[in-house]
């Protein structure tokens, strides 16, 4: 009986978000995800994402990020450093932007959300999704949002 294939350092494809619009008005700089759809990625160490957006409408720079902090205190998130930004939402299309760990000024750390900033000089739409590709460093990695289990470990079949 063959062995299954158990890929040592398997990556995860994860919809962060599914289509969500956006609608905001000039004074609106910055809109972040709901906490109940943060992401707690334990034993997640680099990321990759990308950002289907289907329409915006600005006449001021749009910016997609991902934040993270060790913590869910608001005061330790940061910007997550992009090797590969992706450039300024102007258009429908796919961005795609890359971060590893081993790289970056802000890694990835356990919690994770997105967020759109914007100049705030107008006002402004978009309706995007993201998926995200994540590259897990222990076999027994834990992704959960809220208190839903959405990602679990890969179980080998050890002395099959």
């Amino acid at each position: 009986m063959a062995r299954p294939l158990l890929l040592r350092r398997p990556v995860i494809a994860h919809v962060m978000q599914d289509w969500v619009t956006i609608r905001q008005p000039s004074s609106v700089t910055l809109v972040r995800q709901s906490p109940s759809d943060w992401l707690d990625l334990e034993g997640i160490r680099d990321v990759s994402m990308w950002i289907h957006v289907s329409d915006v409408t600005s006449t001021v720079a749009l910016q997609v990020q991902l934040e993270t902090s060790p913590t869910v205190d608001e005061a330790l998130f940061q910007t997550v450093t992009m090797q590969t930004s992706p450039a300024t939402l102007t258009a429908a299309g796919v961005y795609v932007a890359v971060s590893r760990a081993n790289v970056a000024a802000v890694p990835l750390a356990r919690h994770l959300r997105w967020a759109v900033a914007t100049s705030g000089a107008a006002d402004w739409n978009v309706t995007f999704r993201i998926v995200l590709a994540l590259n897990p460093v222990v076999r027994d990695f834990r992704m959960r949002r809220g208190d839903e289990l959405v990602g679990a470990p890969f179980l080998a079949a050890e002395g099959s």
